[in-house]
């Protein structure tokens, strides 16, 4: 990967549709090989973990509000990020199944009432997948 840039963004200056847009312009001056690494929505690592830890202690109420506020976060990114219809349909798709498979850790938490590592780990996954596929979009 010889004279290949790598740029990571952070939660923080990836947060919004537009500091997701203010991002493209940097990466857009750029000439050559690029490689771009992001983080989770800016508060969505600490929320998930939280809904989790919430589910396994048998408060599964929190866990559904995070699932609610998670789902909305992206669909609005995708809303303000994706023109091309058939790329946002394939989005709204994916964070919709992402929205679903966190909701069944938290119930499996419910039910188990305990978090491991792993199970910390996927849950944490949710964000950064998603997060990636919205930018991706917005990158375009």
């Amino acid at each position: 990967m010889k004279n290949t840039l790598v740029y990571k963004f952070g939660g923080t200056s990836l947060g919004n549709p537009s500091s997701i847009l203010a991002v493209t312009k940097i990466i857009g001056a750029t000439k050559g090989k690029t490689v771009i690494v992001v983080s989770a929505m800016g508060g969505t690592t600490d929320k998930l973990l939280s809904a989790a830890k919430d589910a396994a202690k048998g408060r599964l109420e929190a866990a559904q509000i995070a699932s609610v506020e998670f789902k909305n976060r992206h669909m609005d990114a995708i809303k303000g990020l994706i023109k091309n219809p058939i790329r946002a349909e394939f989005l709204k798709n994916f964070i919709l199944e992402s929205t679903e498979e966190f909701k069944s850790i938290c119930s499996s938490l419910l039910v188990l009432k305990e978090h491991t590592p792993r199970i910390l780990d996927v849950t944490v996954a949710r964000g950064e997948k998603s997060h990636s596929k919205d930018c991706r979009g917005g990158f375009k």
